[in-house]
C-alpha cells in the first residue's frame, strides 16, 4: 500500500473502505500517510474523511500528529470529514484545533485553510498571526478566497490591520503580503474604493505608505492601488510616489512615475511644488537625477511656473531633465520647455552643464558606436544658428564632440576587424 498515487475515486474509496474496516491496519499504515513519503495523501485523506462517519480515524490521527513530516493526509481527512459530517462533528474537532495551535500552528494552519468554512480557518489564521505564531504571508492564501467565498470588506480590514502591524514592526514580508491581498480585492471589485468604509480606505493608505519604500515583488500591486487612490487624493498620492523615488529600491521607480503621471493631470501645480521640494532635497534630491524621474510627469507649463517661482536653483534642478532638441520632419526642433528655461537661466555653467548631461541620459544604442556618434554630431549641425546663445553653445560642444568620438571609435572598429 506504500506507492499511493493520485487514482480514480473508485480506487480511492476502495482503499478507504479497507482502512476503515481494519483498526490495526490503519494504525500502522497511518504513520506513513502522514510523512513526506505519502504523495498526495491529501486527496485519499479526503476519501477517508467522506467514509468515516464514525470519526473512527480522527481519535488515530491526534494521536499520530505528534510524529506527523507532511500535513497532507490530515488536512484532507478533516476536510472530507466536515464536508459531510460536520453537524455532528465539528465541535469535536475545533475543540482539537484549539488545543493543537499552541503545539503545532502550521498543522491548524493547513487544516484551517482546507477545512476554512467548518473550523473557522480564516478566524485562525488572523489570530494565529496577530500573535507571531505565523508570518504575515500565511494570510497571501486567503486573498482570493475564503473557503467557499470571496473575502469581505470586513475580512480585508482584518488582515490588513494585522499585517500593517506587523509592517510597521519592521516585517518586510507583511508589507508584500498586504500588497498582494489588496491586488486581489481590486481586481475581483474592479478597483472601486468609493463604496469603502473609512477605516478601511485607512488601511489602504498604510499599505501604500509602507509599499513606497520597499514593495519587494508586489510593486504591480502597489502601482495599482495608488492609481486607485488618486481620485481620492491625488496630492497624497503623488507624495507617496516621490517618497519611493527617493528610496534605494529602484525597482519600482517606473511605477512611481506613472503614478505622478496620473496625479499631476489632477493637480499639476501640487504635483509640481512636491517633486520640486523633493528635487531640492540636499540629501535625496541627486537621486530623481538617476533615470530622470519626477520632472517628466508634470504638464511643462507647470514646470515652468515653478521654475519662474523658484529661480535659478529650481532651474538647475530641473535641467538634466529638460527634453532634448530634435529633428522631426526634417526641422530642427527645440522643445518649448527647454527654450523658456535655456533662454532665461543657460547662462549659468551649472545650468548648461546639468542639461548636457541630461540629452544623453539613459540612452540604449544598438550596433556600431561610431555611428552613434556620427548621428549625434549631424543632429547637433542643425542647431549651431539657433537664436538661443545656450543650444548654440550645447550645438557646437555636441558636433565637435561626436566628430571626435566617431573618428577615434572608427579607427577601433577597424584596428578590431583586422584582426
Amino acid at each position: 500500500m506504500h506507492r499511493l498515487e493520485v487514482r480514480p475515486e473508485a480506487e480511492l474509496d476502495a482503499l478507504a473502505a479497507v482502512l476503515l474496516s481494519d483498526r490495526e491496519r490503519l494504525s500502522h499504515e497511518l504513520p506513513w500517510l502522514m510523512s513526506r513519503s505519502a504523495r498526495s495523501s491529501v486527496y485519499f485523506g479526503e476519501r477517508v474523511g467522506q467514509r468515516d462517519a464514525d470519526a473512527r480515524v480522527f481519535g488515530i490521527l491526534r494521536e499520530a500528529m505528534p510524529g506527523a513530516q507532511d500535513f497532507g493526509f490530515a488536512r484532507g481527512y478533516i476536510s472530507g470529514l466536515l464536508d459531510f459530517h460536520a453537524p455532528r462533528l465539528a465541535k469535536a474537532v475545533n475543540a482539537w484545533l484549539d488545543e493543537l495551535t499552541d503545539q503545532n500552528s502550521q498543522a491548524v494552519y493547513e487544516i484551517g485553510v482546507a477545512a476554512a468554512d467548518n473550523v473557522s480557518g480564516f478566524d485562525r489564521v488572523v489570530r494565529m498571526v496577530a500573535d507571531n505564531k505565523l508570518a504575515g504571508a500565511y494570510l497571501r492564501v486567503f486573498g482570493p478566497r475564503i473557503g467557499t467565498s470571496r473575502p469581505s470588506e470586513l475580512d480585508l480590514r482584518r488582515m490588513i490591520a494585522v499585517l500593517v502591524d506587523r509592517a510597521l514592526n519592521g516585517d518586510q514580508h507583511s508589507t508584500e503580503a498586504a500588497l498582494d491581498i489588496v491586488g486581489f480585492w481590486l481586481h475581483q471589485h474592479d478597483k472601486e474604493l468609493h463604496t469603502l468604509h473609512d477605516d478601511t480606505v485607512r488601511l489602504l493608505w498604510a499599505v501604500a505608505e509602507l509599499g513606497a519604500t520597499d514593495p519587494g515583488q508586489e510593486s504591480y500591486d502597489w502601482h495599482n492601488l495608488l492609481l486607485a487612490l488618486t481620485p481620492k487624493d491625488p496630492v497624497r498620492v503623488a507624495d507617496i510616489a516621490i517618497q519611493a523615488l527617493l528610496s534605494e529600491r529602484i525597482r519600482h521607480h517606473d511605477e512611481a512615475d506613472k503614478v505622478l503621471v496620473e496625479a499631476a493631470a489632477l493637480e499639476p501645480d501640487a504635483v509640481m511644488e512636491l517633486v520640486g521640494r523633493a528635487a531640492l532635497d540636499p540629501a535625496k534630491g541627486w537621486r530623481l537625477g538617476i533615470g530622470k524621474h519626477g520632472f517628466h510627469a508634470v504638464p511643462p507649463d507647470a514646470v515652468l511656473r515653478w521654475v519662474r517661482q523658484n529661480g535659478l536653483e529650481a532651474a538647475r534642478a530641473v535641467a538634466r531633465h529638460l527634453p532634448p532638441p530634435h529633428v522631426q520632419d526634417g526641422k530642427a526642433v527645440v522643445p518649448d520647455l527647454t527654450a523658456q528655461i535655456l533662454s532665461e537661466f543657460g547662462s549659468d555653467d551649472e545650468v548648461f552643464s546639468e542639461f548636457c548631461v541630461g540629452v544623453h541620459d539613459g540612452e540604449v544604442h544598438v550596433g556600431e558606436i561610431s555611428h552613434k556618434y556620427e548621428r549625434e554630431a549631424a543632429l547637433a549641425a542643425n542647431f549651431l544658428k539657433h537664436p538661443i546663445p545656450a543650444i548654440r553653445r550645447w550645438a557646437e560642444i555636441e558636433r565637435d564632440s561626436g566628430l571626435r568620438h566617431a573618428e577615434m571609435w572608427r579607427q577601433h572598429e577597424e584596428e578590431r576587424r583586422i584582426r
